[in-house]
């Protein structure tokens, strides 16, 4: 959703490959005019992604959602620097 250039989603389909997640298991990608993006998994949960370092901002995801301390998940929030802002179901 929203308006993108083609090579931009380029490039976010080469980081999501590099990163620790699979295409196949984003439901939605939502850009903004500022070129930042959020993703919405096939599981319900919202990513907001910074604008900077999406790879790392990815695997970090990907790594809380393997911690079975956050089962309740529905956004992980990681727009500010040195920050993760967690909001459960």
């Amino acid at each position: 959703f929203g308006n993108f250039k083609p090579h931009n989603f380029l490039k976010l389909k080469n980081v999501i490959d590099e990163s620790k997640f699979s295409f196949n298991e984003i439901k939605n990608f939502f850009f903004f005019p500022s070129g930042r993006l959020d993703l919405e998994m096939d599981t319900g949960i919202l990513i907001k992604l910074p604008i900077k370092k999406v790879k790392e901002s990815l695997d970090l995801s990907f790594l809380i959602l393997q911690d079975t301390k956050f089962e309740k998940i529905k956004i992980i929030d990681l727009r500010q620097k040195n920050q993760v802002i967690i909001n459960e179901k």
